[in-house]
């Protein structure tokens, strides 16, 4: 199954390269009859007057478009942009998908838009296009191309945030989230990669994983409750903080961190466990739903569960209180 569309800003792609499989390479160039369609999906080899050399040679192309693009994924595979026409409609451009086996548009095809609404523009298995204004699946299988919002009778942006394109047998996708994303994936999506501002994350079935170092930094100058699992790898401070800044820690037992703190500004930055879980620092321990702070410029703390009930500084300096 694929992925919802994401409710997030425009992100910023990556030049798309395309690797084995040529952009112009259209099943329809292996269909011996003049009547090309405009969608190509599998063909029954059947044997017709002098035509037998047709199925067989566009069944074999098929099958070889398959191996090399991977059959299992529902994305794009080349193609299928979305530019402005006029007033609400949108040009998709020709190009290919797999949806549970390959579709093509083989030439630009006209989208309208709902007007004043979040558009998400969905190629269904048939080769139509189905706009919606939900979150969501169309009713049968189908790849999410994009989306459009629109107001006053215009369109007003377009966004590919969540598209999922096929590269080589890997699911790839952009999304504008600060870190780790913020959906949660179909069981089956294993293996997808998803490129967010924050980072390269791997979706595993169950979980995402980082996969480069980089860390993100984010200033808080107010409370923030909680501190979700997704929010792991991330650096807080609480640079510009006029008074305290208090961070709720999730439940031990929902997740391993780490959670990177760091006191930018002379204010007190205050870390609270959950219900039933500690903190400890060094030798010292919080009381249950006991907290740490520090208000010491450059005072850093790196926490992680444990266990479930346990948050512990695998790393920390500077000066820290532990009630």
């Amino acid at each position: 199954m694929p992925l919802p569309p994401l409710e997030l800003a425009t992100a910023v792609p990556l030049p798309q390269i395309v690797l084995g499989i040529s952009s112009a390479k259209y099943l329809s160039n292996f269909y011996v009859p003049t009547s090309v369609p405009a969608v190509v999906g599998s063909k029954t080899i059947v044997q017709k007057a002098n035509l037998i050399t047709s199925p067989f040679n566009q069944n074999a192309a098929y099958l070889d478009m398959l191996a090399v693009t991977g059959g299992g994924i529902i994305g794009v595979i080349h193609g299928l942009e979305m530019t402005v026409n006029a007033a609400l409609n949108i040009d998709v451009s020709a190009g290919t998908a797999i949806i549970e086996g390959i579709v093509q548009k083989t030439s630009t095809n006209v989208v309208t838009c709902n007007n004043n609404a979040t558009n998400r523009i969905w190629l269904k298995q048939d080769g139509t296009f189905e706009v919606k204004t939900d979150l969501n699946y169309p009713s049968i299988a189908a790849c999410f191309i994009g989306t459009v919002v629109t107001s006053g009778g215009a369109i007003s942006t377009r966004s590919t945030a969540g598209v999922v394109y096929c590269r080589c047998g890997i699911a790839y996708r952009e999304t504008a989230d600060a870190a780790e994303p913020q959906d949660t994936p179909n069981s089956l999506w294993i293996g997808g990669i998803t490129k967010t501002s924050g980072g390269l994350y791997l979706w595993n079935g169950s979980q995402y994983l980082r996969l480069d170092n980089n860390k993100l930094t984010v200033a808080k100058t107010a409370n923030y409750t909680v501190v979700t699992p997704k929010d792991r790898d991330k650096v807080f401070t609480n640079e510009g903080a006029a008074g305290q800044v208090d961070f709720t820690l999730p439940a031990a037992a929902s997740s391993d961190g780490p959670f990177i703190f760091y006191v930018q500004t002379a204010q007190t930055l205050k870390i609270i466990a959950g219900a039933g879980d500690t903190i400890r620092v060094d030798s010292f321990a919080s009381a249950a739903a006991g907290y740490c702070q520090s208000a010491t410029i450059g005072s850093t703390v790196t926490l992680v569960a444990i266990n479930a009930t346990e948050w512990v500084a695998i790393s920390h300096g500077g000066t820290w209180t532990i009630v």
